[in-house]
């Protein structure tokens, strides 16, 4: 029979209790460890010092669309006119289209029984020209034109003596009206330049001192002092030129007022309210394709295909 020795079980007891409890510690530090080692490989690209938190739940953030909300009125862009017309009175006019610079010797047309019928003249100068940017009708058979050198498209001013049969070229062009060769400014009688608008692209002399001038933006304006001042913008919606007429200036409407193609209306030379817009010339013409003019007691309208006179103010055509 084995004898019990004193003091054992207690002894044996204390040291499995101690086992047990390193053995707890040790386990406790193998999950710290694990925990570390997946906080650092989760957060291994986040900047240093940085928070990094995770969130509970994600939902998708909506993100607004800047939007860009169109003007309410646009403004309308005039072009240039594609031709030119003046008229001497009633029966003879002359009338070419603009052309371009560079480009081939213009041709201007004239016509002795009110539009009936039409001859060509070649304006054959030198140096070469190129383009029409308006006609000057004098007195007699004296008709002049600002037209363009071909070589450098400055303007150019031609003349002739003889209903346009024969031309020569003279430095004049600084004694009328004309737009500069950019068409940036309105050059006066004497060279002097003024810009009444950003973009003019027809300027339309009564005297030498008084013109108006029709601006991109569908608007005309008015000087009475050689471009010294300018009147305030008068907008005339569907502008498409203007010429002198009158006690002011002859304006071409186009596309408006149920018209598919053109009207006249006068405005005054302070550039006041426009009068209300003649009888409709029907063409179907694009507004460039549009050019007035008075002679005497006649208006004369060429719109697109269309040729019209009025002597009574435009009510009848």
């Amino acid at each position: 029979m084995a004898r019990r020795i004193p003091g054992r079980t207690d002894r044996s007891s204390g040291e499995r209790f101690r086992t047990l409890w390193i053995v707890g510690i040790a386990a406790l530090a193998l999950v710290v460890l694990v925990l570390v080692y997946v906080a650092l490989t989760q957060n291994r690209n986040a900047p240093d010092g940085a928070a990094v938190s995770t969130p509970a739940s994600s939902a998708p953030v909506d993100r607004a669309t800047p939007t860009v909300e169109p003007s309410a009125e646009p403004v309308a862009v005039v072009g240039p006119p594609s031709r030119t017309l003046a008229a001497v009175d009633g029966e003879r006019a002359y009338r070419a289209g603009v052309g371009s610079c560079p480009g081939d010797e213009p041709v201007v047309q004239s016509t002795d029984d009110g539009g009936s019928s039409w001859s060509d003249f070649t304006v054959a100068v030198e140096p070469a020209a190129a383009s029409v940017r308006s006609i000057l009708p004098g007195s007699g058979d004296y008709v002049a034109l600002v037209t363009a050198d071909a070589a450098s498209c400055a303007p150019l001013f031609a003349r002739s003596y003889v209903a346009g049969e024969e031309w020569e070229a003279a430095d004049e062009v600084d004694t009328t009206w004309h737009l500069s060769q950019d068409s940036a400014s309105v050059i006066a009688p004497g060279g002097g330049a003024s810009q009444p608008c950003d973009q003019p692209v027809q300027v339309a002399a009564s005297s030498e001192t008084a013109a108006a001038v029709l601006c991109a933006s569908s608007s005309i304006m008015t000087t009475t002092d050689a471009g010294g001042s300018w009147s305030e913008p008068l907008s005339v919606t569907g502008a498409a030129a203007v010429a002198p007429g009158g006690d002011g200036y002859l304006v071409v409407i186009s596309g408006q007022n149920d018209c598919n193609g053109a009207q006249v209306a006068t405005i005054p030379v302070d550039a006041g309210a426009a009068t209300d817009p003649s009888t409709c010339v029907e063409s179907g013409a694009a507004p460039q394709d549009n050019a007035v003019a008075q002679g005497g007691d006649a208006i004369w309208l060429w719109s697109g295909d269309a040729f019209a006179r009025s002597t009574d103010g435009g009510l009848t055509w």
